[in-house]
């Protein structure tokens, strides 16, 4: 699992600022497919969908809220994001400047003017941003870039050739080989020692075999550390102090999920139908382990109750997967014969059944508790 860049989000009502990470990659090494549909896997990590705004206590989409900024994960160097946030007096200008970057007509780019901060280009390397806002700027509009944290830039060493030794004629041997050039540039290299060597570490095993082979022939290479490049920052890429121990956002439980669900945060189906299968699983994440009892959902909170009841209506039968969180819906509240007949109607591909067949095993010995599928 390798762990990719932080997003700051600010929530869509006030602003507060969250933090939701992310993944590079991931693997399912280790991991456990439930019969709720539910995956557990320690090496890639679901991230939440819904989180509630820590400063004005409204539920939001996460997808839907506003990215505030970034803090760099794995890759040492992201790209940037260019925001328009002042218009300024000249918008002939500025339109077609807009409609050149954004490949749009007149009459859009004037449109996309109606919602400032906008976001003219994404994702593009910081000389290419600082083009762009400089060109913005020669347009009488102000723009910047979205804070950015990265990982402080490491001094690099590099290798110098020293001196060369009594074995003259060997070293040049090594430098003519390593460079393909011929003996009069060999000789030129030698008389403006000391001979810095063209990689810096992290080197590659090239380089490593070189200094190895100039110092076998009695060349004397020494390394010296070069501090960082000193960048100029962009516009707007100061990262607030504040920002930086924000914690990340996480699962909501299965009570504050089915709040969000009642002061209706998802839009449409699809929304309802993942958000309503987080706090199904949530509701079940107590009795996945055999030490804990199963709790029927006769015995849970009529909220429970009516989101499974809807989640199981939402799901279509017709769809081998939610066929099957259909027929498992059934079985846990359950509803028996209904969850064998539904599973005799799923039309499956021969990857999932051997789990309809588990699930209709468990159905026709009426138990209802949630259960391994795939894994161990």
């Amino acid at each position: 699992m390798i762990p990719g860049s932080d997003d700051i989000i600010g929530c869509p009502s006030c602003g507060t600022a969250h933090r939701r990470g992310s993944l590079v990659s991931g693997n399912t090494v280790g991991a456990r497919w439930w019969s709720d549909g539910k995956r557990e896997a320690p090496m890639l990590p679901s991230s939440p969908l819904v989180t509630r705004c820590r400063g004005c206590g409204r539920y939001f989409w996460l997808s839907r809220g506003q990215r505030l900024g970034v803090i760099v994960g794995f890759f040492p160097e992201p790209n940037r994001d260019v925001l328009l946030v002042d218009a300024g007096p000249r918008r002939d200008e500025l339109l077609a400047v807009l409609g050149r970057v954004r490949k749009v007509e007149p009459h859009v780019a004037r449109a996309l003017l109606e919602h400032l901060p906008l976001e003219v280009v994404q994702d593009v390397p910081r000389e290419t941003a600082r083009a762009l806002i400089e060109e913005l700027q020669r347009a009488g509009a102000s723009a910047r870039v979205r804070p950015v944290l990265e990982r402080p830039v490491a001094s690099t060493v590099r290798f110098f050739v020293a001196e060369v030794g009594p074995r003259r004629v060997e070293v040049m041997a090594v430098l003519r080989e390593h460079f393909q050039v011929g003996l009069a540039e060999v000789k030129g290299m030698l008389e403006r020692l000391p001979l810095p060597l063209p990689f810096r570490l992290p080197y590659p095993l090239e380089l490593k075999t070189f200094v190895e082979k100039l110092r076998a022939a009695g060349a004397t290479v020494t390394t010296r550390e070069l501090p960082p490049p000193e960048v100029e920052p962009l516009p707007g890429e100061a990262f607030p102090p504040e920002w930086r121990e924000l914690p990340d956002v996480e699962e909501l439980p299965e009570e504050e999920l089915l709040v969000a669900l009642a002061e209706g945060v998802a839009r449409g189906r699809e929304e309802e139908r993942e958000l309503r299968l987080r706090a199904w699983w949530a509701g079940n994440d107590p009795y996945r382990e055999p030490e804990r009892p199963w709790k029927p959902f006769a015995e849970r909170s009529l909220a429970a109750r009516e989101n499974l009841h809807a989640l199981q209506e939402l799901l279509q039968v017709d769809e081998p997967l939610e066929g099957l969180l259909k027929a498992e819906a059934l079985r846990e509240l359950e509803r028996f014969d209904e969850s064998r007949a539904l599973l005799s109607r799923v039309p499956l591909p021969d990857e999932l059944r051997k789990v309809a067949e588990q699930l209709r095993r468990l159905a026709e010995q009426h138990v209802p508790e949630v259960r391994v599928t795939i894994g161990s």
